[in-house]
C-alpha cells in the first residue's frame, strides 16, 4: 500500500469537505437568487456525497438547462463560501453534526465501519480518521 499523499486531509480538518459540500448548495448568486431555488426552477434533482478521497456533485435535469447548470455549478465550486453568511454557516454546520450523530455515533453500522477503518489503517494514516469529521473537528 502506498503512503498517503502529503497534506491529504490534515489532522483536525476532518469533515471540512463535507461541510463545504453542504455550503455549496446554500449559496446565492450576485442577484441574491438561492442556488437550490434556481436548481428547482430548472427542474433539477441533485445531491452530493463526500468520501475519503473525493466529493461528488451530481444533478439530473432537462437537457436545455445543462449549460446554465454547468455555469452556476462552476461558480459555486470556484468560491463555495461566497455569499454565505454566519447564520447559514452555523445552520449547515449543525446539519452536518446531526448527520454525524445519526450515521456514526448512534448507528451500529456506522460504528462498525469506524472500528474497521481503525483496525485496518495505522493511526497516522488519513483513512484512520473519519471522513465526515468529529464533533470537535466540525
Amino acid at each position: 500500500m502506498l503512503p498517503p499523499a502529503p497534506g491529504v486531509r490534515p489532522p483536525g480538518r476532518e469533515g471540512l469537505a463535507h461541510l463545504v459540500e453542504h455550503l455549496v448548495f446554500r449559496g446565492r448568486d450576485d442577484k441574491d437568487v438561492p442556488f437550490m431555488g434556481r436548481l428547482w426552477q430548472m427542474g433539477a434533482s441533485w445531491n452530493a456525497s463526500t468520501t475519503f478521497d473525493e466529493t461528488t456533485f451530481y444533478a439530473f435535469l432537462p437537457g436545455q438547462n445543462l449549460r446554465e447548470l454547468v455555469q452556476r455549478m462552476s461558480d459555486r465550486l470556484t468560491d463555495p463560501l461566497r455569499r454565505i453568511d454566519d447564520a447559514t454557516f452555523l445552520t449547515e454546520r449543525d446539519v452536518v453534526r446531526n448527520e454525524l450523530r445519526e450515521r456514526n455515533e448512534t448507528h451500529a453500522v456506522g460504528a462498525a465501519f469506524q472500528a474497521a477503518f481503525h483496525a485496518a489503517f495505522p493511526a497516522d494514516h488519513p483513512y484512520a480518521r473519519p471522513a465526515g469529521g468529529t464533533q470537535q473537528t466540525l
